[in-house]
């Protein structure tokens, strides 16, 4: 699912209470080219990252051990955040941890 936020504030709230309390404590940060079209970015992301809302398929991973990646994109600047886990597109990322 691609979120997409009007403010600051409410990009840095989903991270902090949404998605870094549930265990994605992975991200990488990237800035989209101001000459690219959004639209094209968000569905490329999705696919390629396998980004789903379906609670029972995320769940299905998580028990396969599998990684988890959300997407949350304010104006030209996204982020992927990720849990613990495998995944192929993930790891080719330099991805951090935020609680280091």
């Amino acid at each position: 699912m691609v979120w997409e936020v009007d403010t600051l504030g409410d990009f840095l709230r989903r991270i902090a209470f949404d998605y870094a309390r549930f265990g994605y404590t992975r991200f990488a940060l990237r800035e989209v080219p101001k000459d690219k079209d959004l639209a094209v970015i968000d569905q490329k992301i999705r696919y390629n990252y396998n980004l789903t809302s379906c609670r029972t398929k995320r769940m299905r991973m998580k028990r396969h051990g599998k990684a988890r990646v959300q997407y949350l994109r304010f104006r030209n600047s996204f982020v992927l955040l990720a849990t613990e886990g495998t995944h192929t597109e993930v790891e080719r990322l330099r991805s951090y941890d935020m609680r280091n």
